[in-house]
């Protein structure tokens, strides 16, 4: 399926046109639940090897971590409700899962950057409650425009 990379989407390193070949595939009948589900095999398969080759021997390197599965299967569930509804976001639905790991939901200035929050989670290899707080805390310190919503209107143009 062109420009469907597992990795581009765990990481957020593309737009929301990286979901549009899977969204026609669902929405015409072309591409079926067992199809899909092999696409997330072959990608769990492409994944375990991501980078093995970039370390030395005594190096350990895992890039497929509990957290990556943990994204990987959430996409997946995503996907599948894509089949059901083809209008929804899936690169929205994501983020705002990734966004809820951060445990951040009692703080106003979150709640109005959510998908921001995702966004810089998904980069940054964000996974856990502690380092949500440090990356909130890292976004604290951006200037004005910036944390007064610039980056969640750059993040929406790249979503919509």
């Amino acid at each position: 399926m062109p420009d469907s990379h597992l990795r581009h989407w765990i990481n957020n390193e593309g737009p929301n046109s990286t979901y549009e070949h899977i969204k026609s595939e669902l929405k015409n009948k072309s591409l079926s639940i067992e199809k899909l589900n092999f696409y997330f095999t072959y990608w769990i398969i492409n994944i375990t090897g991501f980078r093995a080759k970039d370390f030395s021997k005594s190096s350990i390197y895992l890039y497929l971590t509990q957290n990556v599965y943990k994204c990987i299967h959430t996409l997946q569930d995503i996907t599948q409700q894509l089949a059901d509804n083809g209008e929804l976001n899936p690169m929205e639905l994501f983020l705002k899962h990734r966004a809820e790991w951060l445990e951040l939901s009692d703080n106003d200035l979150y709640c109005e950057n959510q998908l921001a929050f995702g966004s810089l989670a998904a980069l940054l290899y964000v996974y856990e409650a502690k380092r949500g707080k440090e990356l909130y805390q890292a976004f604290l310190e951006l200037a004005p425009d910036v944390k007064n919503g610039q980056y969640s209107k750059l993040t929406a143009r790249r979503i919509y």
